[in-house]
């Protein structure tokens, strides 16, 4: 609904603004909880949450509704949702890993 809202000014605002806007209103929300609710979900609502993605780098780029966007994700950036769940489970992982060298000593 955010990116909805944004779409009806994205004549209005800058490459720059239209992509921080996304990355504040609508990307932050899949990052904060891709974590915990993407081992649970499955095949449908992954790809659902990837569209959500790619309609923000349209949003974000001014492609069309049907413009390939794998080629802008990359310059923009942006880790893809699957590889976004890779990112966080090795922070999780490296994070336990330095906590746990401390307990040890």
């Amino acid at each position: 609904m955010r990116l909805k809202l944004l779409y009806t000014n994205r004549y209005i605002l800058n490459f720059k603004t239209r992509k921080k806007l996304a990355e504040t209103l609508v990307l932050s929300l899949i990052n904060y909880s891709i974590a915990v609710y993407f081992p649970c979900l499955d095949y449908v609502t992954r790809y659902r949450v990837q569209k959500i993605q790619n309609s923000c780098c349209r949003f974000v780029c001014g492609l069309r509704k049907f413009s390939h966007v794998s080629k802008k994700i990359n310059e923009l950036r942006w880790l893809r949702v699957d590889q976004l769940f890779t990112y966080n489970l090795l922070i999780l992982l490296q994070r336990k890993k330095s906590i746990g060298h401390l307990l040890i000593y």
